[in-house]
């Protein structure tokens, strides 16, 4: 489920991909590839589970990697099983985590709930 700039580069040529690293069908890590080079980049933590990255451009952005990538990730087993991770797309390092104190599914797929209507 592979993730792009789609703001600046849907239905265009594009150099970067987000994704999934699997280790033995389990997502484990977080992906970035450069798709002419095949350079590649990760972020991984021990016992993590990520979730989908989204990538969300920076405002005004000319770089096409330029903005941050979130997932939800899942820890089992820690006090605080799960969190919101903010990676910096260009280089995937964190940047910030909101930890939850709720267990959270694993799941392949980036997850959104709307809030509730007035």
């Amino acid at each position: 489920f592979p993730q792009i700039n789609y703001s600046k580069c849907c239905g265009r040529k594009y150099s970067f991909a987000y994704g999934l690293g699997l280790n033995h069908f389990i997502p484990d890590r977080i992906v970035k590839l450069n798709v002419q080079t095949k350079e590649t980049w990760l972020w991984q933590e021990e016992d993590c589970y990520p979730s989908e990255p989204l990538f969300v451009p920076t405002p005004g952005a000319t770089e096409e990697d330029d903005g941050v990538l979130l997932s939800i990730v899942v820890k089992p087993g820690a006090e605080r099983p799960g969190f919101l991770l903010v990676l910096d797309a260009m280089k995937l390092t964190e940047l910030a985590r909101a930890e939850v104190n709720t267990v959270i599914p694993v799941t392949l797929h980036g997850m959104y709930k709307p809030p509730p209507s007035p």
